[in-house]
């Protein structure tokens, strides 16, 4: 997520307090343009770090263990290079923890929906560049939602708000869109007015980082805004993403990548072992040249207490955030204005967007990010919420929380390192990497395995 000179930096970043006052009495449509502005501008003074390739090695026995998304891209990227590999997943299905459930609607109808809601950026350009690799028809599966004040906006900005947000994203760029890592997200927008900080950066922040402003890791927040605003355009032969784009999937994650990857790996002469869980390392380093753990952290840690007991202590430490998804069922009439619609959030009120789903009419997702509490109380709080907000009577479909659903990003976590013995690695969106706990940074973290 290489400059140029400071000197011209700052005078590309000019404000000009005339065309802001401009923009502002415009509304939404005038910053939104302001910020476009800022994009292009930041694009045309950063590049994103190029990825790593590949280097032809001899063929191996490659095990990898765990069928998540980094395990699987990992699995990819070992067959395009001549491997012979073999996969192996404790459950009975592909994905990790983006993987689909059954869930009965009010009607009785039994449908197939995400353990959780995901959203991809246009700036995912790893995932996005394995998906296709096993066949995935990016246009068919996902549904693209340029980025926009307005999709953010739960109240209307005063001038002094559209101000405070140019001038934070200035000082942003001129930064390089770094910071030390004691430095929070909060601490980054003491320049941002209140409600630029509830509406946009605090929203952001914890869909990003699962973490609140307050803690969150400045230096993270900020490379993931990097790689959004300054990056090219990801284009394919079917169309191109700007990388700020919001890509919210069709289907249940299931079927955007572990199927299409499971069929890939077979048809390649992989193994694909489900409902097998590796006890023991010492079998498979006997078998297989080399062994790649791609399981959750705490697996991982027990798998290699004995032979890295402190890289299994780091794990140990790690502190972890929820994430809840609430599915509720609105009227079949109900439709939301845009695929996503922020809503405004706190203790009371604890989601903070809500998605329309395609797999029946008036069914909804509300996401309660670095969730705290009870499911049940979490359901009751949310429907709540998402009547008074939208209008409309709403009946839980069904409610998932993940407790551990990544590692908390704060300005003094500790991430284990990029453990590599002889004829062994680990790869995950938790190990040390540029991303936080998403699913690009579990794809990023299988470049050099």
């Amino acid at each position: 997520m290489a400059v140029q000179t400071s000197a011209t930096k700052a005078n590309s970043a000019s404000i000009d307090h005339a065309r802001c006052k401009a923009a502002a009495k415009a509304g939404c449509e005038g910053v939104d343009v302001e910020v476009a502005r800022f994009a292009n501008m930041s694009a045309k003074y950063m590049h994103a770090t190029p990825s790593p390739t590949s280097h032809l090695q001899p063929a191996k026995r490659i095990a990898i263990i765990g069928a998540g998304w980094a395990g699987l891209a990992a699995a990819v990227r070992a067959v395009q290079t001549g491997h012979s590999v073999t996969v192996f997943e404790a459950s009975r299905s592909l994905g990790g923890r983006a993987r689909a459930v059954e869930v009965t609607l009010p009607n009785g109808e039994s449908i197939t929906l995400d353990n959780g809601q995901h959203v991809l950026l246009g700036a995912y350009r790893e995932t996005l560049d394995v998906m296709q690799t096993v066949g995935v028809d990016l246009n068919a599966v996902l549904t693209r939602l340029p980025i926009s004040l307005r999709t953010f906006q739960t109240q209307r900005w005063r001038f002094m708000d559209h101000l405070s947000l140019v001038r934070t994203l200035a000082e942003w760029l001129l930064q390089g869109f770094s910071c030390p890592e004691g430095i929070t997200v909060m601490a980054l927008s003491q320049k941002a007015s209140k409600r630029v900080i509830a509406d946009l950066i605090e929203p952001l922040c914890l869909s990003a980082l699962n973490t609140a402003p307050a803690e969150a890791s400045g230096r993270v927040f900020l490379r993931v805004l990097k790689d959004a605003f300054t990056s090219k355009s990801y284009v394919w032969k079917g169309d191109r993403y700007v990388s700020s784009d919001m890509l919210i999937p069709e289907i249940d994650l299931g079927r955007v990548f572990p199927s299409h990857t499971g069929s890939w790996l077979q048809a390649r002469g992989s193994a694909v072992r489900l409902g097998t869980r590796v006890a023991s390392l010492q079998p498979l380093q006997n078998e297989f040249d080399h062994v790649v753990i791609a399981t959750s952290p705490w697996e991982a840690a027990r798998l290699l207490r004995d032979l890295a007991p402190d890289w299994a202590a780091s794990v140990d430490a790690l502190a972890y955030r929820a994430i809840a998804t609430v599915y509720a069922q609105a009227p079949a009439d109900f439709e939301l204005a845009k695929p996503m619609l922020a809503l405004p959030s706190d203790a009371q009120n604890p989601a903070q967007f809500v998605f329309a789903r395609r797999e029946a009419k008036g069914l909804l997702a509300f996401v309660v990010s670095d969730a705290k509490g009870e499911r049940a109380d979490l359901e009751r709080l949310v429907l709540v919420q998402g009547e008074a907000r939208l209008g409309v009577a709403l009946q839980p479909v069904s409610t998932i929380v993940e407790k551990r659903a990544t590692f908390a990003c704060t300005t003094q976590m500790k991430r284990p390192a990029k453990l590599a013995l002889a004829g062994l690695s680990v790869v995950g969106d938790y190990v040390e990497g540029p991303y936080p706990s998403t699913i690009e940074g579990a794809v990023l973290s299988t470049l050099q395995t």
